[in-house]
């Protein structure tokens, strides 16, 4: 049996069979040139889709001869009636030829890097990459690069020097935003993508090369509005809670002020009564009613003198009747906002040693350097087993202190010590 005396079907069947390697063959042909294969690789390609061709040639002019009875000559007619299995051999071995052809071309395109392959490499990145001279003539751009230019500038990138140069100064065209200018550009297209741009120089021999590269920024930099945006919302609500404060502080001082004033006039009210219905008699009690007065004169004065004490006897007086003798040396201050704190801090660690360290001294050193005023204060009660959680009023002194601009530290080990440090002539938590 040979090609001419099968059936038109499988007949045609080969054609189209040899068809398809012929083309396999063409297409290994074109990317091995294409890709700088090996030379034996393409003489050995070319060769099979010689004998493809031919093969495919004779055999097709040999039925068209035997459908039209047109004499054809030996040489032309041999494949045709040869042994179909010689022919069947024949097609294995160029389609196993095409094949392999075809895959050692993927493992070398995937295996072997060439020029294109760095181009390829580039073109993937997320980042827009530029490398130029130091005439701006460019070496590489990656696809991204190019887009983002055209976007921009509306033109394909030319110039590396000139590219840096807009972006830098912020000139750029179109609905894109320049978010920041200088030597770190960074820019807001119309898509809402931002990039932030930096350039690198290097130096090879007498060549120099800078990078110019940009990097997507986009949810970082919306982050960094968020949190921008956060941090005013506290600042404003920091600023209303301090102005409640202060209305709370004032309001305090105004009650007090009202309740010291309600109880003189309700004495001075009681005493002009009792000296009314004493002078309406006929025979008053003269020295009695002086008495009365004198009495409610001392006392009177015995209330303003109190309340203008020294707040550091007072606190001296307080801590011998409570069992705590406080050491204090150092300076003694008196600038309201300063001694406010540190009543207030003896105070807190005279409570805690009673109550936590069974102390029964406290040792408070005040001094001054340049414009800081340094509180120390330690006990001689038993050293804390664990560290100090603030709470109450070590939580109201930390208030206090940092409203006045001042640092407050708590150590628990080895020993409880309290450090404090206000910055005179600050402007008290503004």
């Amino acid at each position: 049996m040979n090609f001419l005396s099968l059936p038109l079907f499988f007949q045609t069947l080969l054609l189209i069979i040899l068809l398809f390697l012929l083309l396999l063959n063409l297409l290994d042909l074109i990317l091995g040139i294409k890709r700088k294969i090996r030379i034996p690789f393409i003489l050995l390609n070319g060769l099979t889709l010689a004998i493809s061709f031919f093969v495919l040639l004779f055999l097709k002019v040999s039925l068209r001869c035997q459908i039209d009875n047109i004499p054809v000559s030996l040489f032309v007619e041999f494949l045709a009636i040869c042994p179909l299995w010689i022919l069947l051999l024949l097609l294995f071995l160029l389609l196993f030829a095409s094949l392999s052809g075809f895959l050692f071309l993927r493992v070398y395109t995937k295996s072997k890097l060439t020029p294109n392959s760095f181009k390829e490499s580039f073109d993937s990145l997320d980042s827009l990459i530029c490398f130029c001279q130091d005439n701006g003539l460019p070496c590489l751009v990656n696809k991204k690069m190019n887009d983002f230019h055209i976007e921009v500038f509306q033109s394909r990138l030319l110039n590396g020097n000139d590219l840096w140069e807009n972006l830098a100064k912020g000139k750029i065209n179109g609905e894109v935003i320049s978010l920041n200018q200088g030597y770190n550009p960074i820019i807001k297209l119309k898509t809402g993508e931002i990039y932030s741009f930096k350039r690198f120089l290097y130096k090879k021999e007498e060549k120099t090369i800078f990078e110019i590269i940009g990097n997507d920024v986009t949810s970082y930099y919306s982050l960094l509005e968020e949190i921008k945006e956060k941090n005013d919302s506290l600042r404003r609500l920091n600023k209303r809670l301090f102005e409640y404060g202060e209305k709370i502080n004032q309001l305090i001082i105004e009650k007090e002020i009202l309740e010291a004033k309600r109880k003189v006039h309700d004495d001075l009210g009681k005493l002009l009564l009792v000296t009314k219905k004493e002078l309406e008699k006929q025979n008053f009690d003269k020295q009695k009613l002086l008495v009365t007065w004198n009495n409610y004169l001392n006392n009177f004065l015995l209330m303003k003198d109190n309340n203008s004490n020294d707040p550091y006897s007072e606190l001296f007086k307080v801590g011998k009747q409570i069992g705590v003798d406080i050491d204090y040396s150092g300076i003694y201050v008196y600038s309201k906002e300063i001694r406010n704190i540190i009543v207030l801090s003896i105070t807190e660690t005279m409570m805690n040693v009673i109550s936590h360290a069974k102390g029964s001294k406290l040792f408070v050193k005040v001094k001054k350097e340049n414009d800081e005023i340094l509180i120390n204060i330690k006990n001689d009660g038993i050293p804390p087993k664990e560290e100090i959680i603030e709470g109450g009023g070590l939580s109201n002194l930390r208030y206090l202190v940092e409203k006045n601009n001042g640092i407050m530290n708590i150590k628990s080990f080895p020993e409880f010590e309290l450090s404090i440090i206000i910055f005179e002539g600050s402007n008290n938590g503004q």
